[in-house]
């Protein structure tokens, strides 16, 4: 690449890189990423919400509360993030319907709560027994409204 010759008002003549500017942006391009680099190993998830189609999580001190369009759920214990920011967490959750609650409406029972998360990104699948919900991609800080069954 072909050096440019930059004049500047007091006369001195530099050889500016073009490279220059690439380096600083590559430099700039690596700290944004950082910044939306996986959480580290046994770091707990900031307490806060994620949402995104169809459910929306809001982390709390010790586990988390979730709602979906139609079944509501629990994480149990802290949102820790394992290596490269996974998760498999105890919770339960709840089926819901259409119409209002009922004495034969299923309780809530054991589920795991599974997924990744991505700087602002977060993967979620509930798994009870044999059945799968998900997967869900929920973003940090939204809070969509939800159609609820009800």
């Amino acid at each position: 690449m072909m050096p440019e010759r930059v004049c500047y008002p007091s006369g001195d003549y530099e050889v500016a890189m073009k490279s220059s500017l690439r380096s600083v942006v590559c430099g700039l391009s690596l700290v944004a990423c950082s910044a939306h680099a996986r959480l580290g190993p046994s770091e707990a998830l900031p307490t806060g919400p994620w949402g995104g189609e169809r459910a929306v999580i809001e982390v709390r001190q010790g586990g988390a509360d979730i709602e979906f369009e139609c079944a509501a759920g629990a994480v149990t214990a802290p949102f820790i993030l394992a290596e490269g920011g996974a998760f498999d967490l105890p919770g339960t959750f709840r089926p819901q319907r259409p119409g209002p609650e009922r004495d034969t409406d299923p309780a809530a029972s054991a589920a795991r709560y599974q997924g990744d998360v991505r700087g602002d990104t977060m993967t979620l699948t509930v798994v009870r027994g044999t059945d799968k919900w998900g997967p869900y991609t929920l973003t940090r800080g939204a809070r969509p409204a939800l159609r609820k069954c009800r």
